[in-house]
């Protein structure tokens, strides 16, 4: 399967960093007084990958901050894999999901058969219309890709189906 081929390529490098405590813990990514956090349950097992600036070095390059990737039970036949990706940013809140669906777009295929899941925290959320909302919603729902956005602070952990879900 693509994902664990992903993840054994990736989760030795730098920019990578495995989560994995016998009595859970949290999963904190931040930037410039913006936070999101991962709540996780003992067994449960993720490898954060740092893309912009780390997996992406290409400055031309617009793309996510973070990917965060549930590997639990990766080496059964388990295909139940969550991939979330992750933007930290100030009141640029249409450049945040631009750069959410270049990511997914470029590592969709590599990812694959991961759920995959999008999430930008902002400083300040912009004014957006209704109509300009819907149209984002519309491009992460093509892409197969729930998408949610919070200001300052999102508090996640994995719910009964296996799905991120805020608390």
């Amino acid at each position: 399967m693509a994902f664990q081929v992903f993840v054994q390529k990736h989760k030795s490098f730098t920019y990578s960093q495995e989560h994995a405590r016998s009595h859970g813990g949290t999963i904190v990514l931040e930037e410039n007084k913006k936070e999101y956090r991962y709540e996780y349950d003992s067994g449960e097992t993720f490898l954060g990958i740092h893309i912009d600036g780390g997996l992406v070095q290409d400055e031309n390059e617009s793309k996510c901050d973070f990917l965060l990737l549930n590997t639990t039970e990766m080496d059964t036949t388990q295909t139940n894999f969550h991939a979330i990706f992750v933007e930290l940013k100030g009141t640029h809140f249409s450049t945040a999901c631009r750069q959410l669906l270049a990511t997914i777009a470029e590592f969709n295929t590599e990812l694959k058969p991961a759920k995959l899941h999008a999430r930008v925290v902002v400083s300040k959320m912009q004014n957006l219309t209704v109509s300009a909302l819907n149209k984002i919603l519309k491009e992460f729902s093509d892409k197969k890709c729930t998408f949610d956005h919070k200001s300052r602070l999102m508090i996640e952990y994995t719910g009964a189906d296996g799905h991120p879900t805020r608390k």
